[in-house]
């Protein structure tokens, strides 16, 4: 692969994060008594797109592989894209904190589901481990804003 698509796919997949935490950042000023959750979850995500470039850097010296095949830039664009409108609606006045927390859930759980790390590989422990506190990280947020959602969904009495 050449070097220009794999910084362009790591590039990529950090913006992702940063996006994801802008979405935060957006429900934090939105939904004031979430605060706490929503920007520590957008100071991690800032922390995730910190890890991907780095690990970036482990990938053109050669101490990690990178799988393309795994994904592909207009993907992560068009999820990328998806994010920045969800980022939109939270000036909708009628938006409620139970349809911020399944957004969120289901973006966390995409991620899961869809193995997003995994496009990384490496033989290093290090890097490895690192791998994993990414996807453990993830698992963390979304069990997290699903604690939230049904603590929300009770407070509201929605079933």
């Amino acid at each position: 692969m050449n070097q220009v698509n794999q910084d362009s796919i790591i590039e990529t997949l950090a913006e992702s994060e940063e996006t994801i935490g802008r979405l935060y950042q957006a429900y934090a000023s939105r939904f004031p008594e979430y605060n706490e959750l929503w920007m520590g979850l957008a100071d991690q995500e800032k922390n995730h797109a910190a890890w991907i470039r780095n690990l970036g850097e482990k990938v053109h010296a050669g101490q990690v592989f990178l799988q393309a095949d795994r994904f592909k830039v207009p993907a992560i664009r068009t999820f990328i894209n998806h994010t920045e409108k969800e980022i939109e609606t939270t000036k909708n006045p009628a938006l409620k904190s139970i349809n911020a927390l399944s957004v969120a859930f289901y973006i966390e759980d995409s991620l899961i589901e869809r193995k997003y790390f995994e496009v990384f590989e490496s033989d290093s422990t290090e890097l490895k481990k690192l791998l994993q506190d990414l996807a453990k990280a993830t698992k963390t947020h979304a069990t997290k804003i699903k604690t939230e959602w049904d603590k929300e969904r009770q407070r509201t009495g929605k079933k």
